[in-house]
């Protein structure tokens, strides 16, 4: 397989990507940023699914990894303890989440989410982990720059927040490539296009 492979998992997901600019989530919550108590709630309830969705991925991942310039890569005690601060100051940020929210059940995107890890890591494949991460990094990344871009959009409280824009997303965009590009070298062609479909679930 090219190495390459990290640019042959993202370059599918640009039409998909194309459709998600349009929708209400960036157009009327990320682009305005209006605290109005309906973006709040939606805030709120993603605030919720992505903190249940962040669970021990990574530090599953590390285990995998094989190579110390991987397990380098795979900063696990430095992340957890960035997202930690993250999650306390978007809580704090919202005005706090009230605990009928933080005790519901995960919902069934969270849900999804987890199976999936959990279904990548019972394969085994420090590559396959690799990908989702990518992907979720990659469809961050693209709706921040394409906010960039427009005219109308400042940044916000909310954009700032569901957009990680205080984590370095391109840096991460990189690193996952070039792990990706190594650990994939020397797969097959049926394995590269499985990757290739995982990206397309995950975007």
């Amino acid at each position: 397989m090219s190495k390459q492979l990290s640019d042959r998992l993202l370059n599918p997901l640009k039409e998909s990507m194309a459709k998600m600019f349009t929708t209400d989530y960036v157009q009327k919550i990320l682009m305005t940023g209006e605290m109005s108590d309906e973006n709040i709630r939606y805030a709120k309830i993603q605030w919720k699914a992505s903190k249940d969705s962040y669970s021990e991925l990574m530090k599953r991942a590390y285990s995998l990894a094989v190579t110390e310039t991987d397990r380098k890569s795979l900063d696990v005690k430095a992340m957890n303890d960035k997202m930690t601060k993250y999650y306390d100051r978007f809580e704090n940020e919202l005005g706090g989440i009230a605990p009928e929210l933080t005790a519901r059940p995960m919902n069934g995107s969270a849900v999804d989410n987890v199976l999936t890890y959990y279904r990548e890591l019972k394969r085994g494949s420090l590559l396959r982990i690799l990908v989702i991460k990518l992907v979720a990094n990659y469809v961050v990344y693209e709706i921040h720059e394409y906010l960039k871009r427009q005219p109308q959009y400042r940044p916000n409280v909310l954009a700032n927040n569901m957009l990680f824009t205080d984590f370095d997303i391109k840096r991460a965009l990189t690193v996952a490539k070039a792990m990706i590009d190594c650990n994939g070298a020397h797969i097959s062609l049926a394995e590269g296009l499985e990757l290739i479909q995982l990206a397309h679930d995950e975007s």
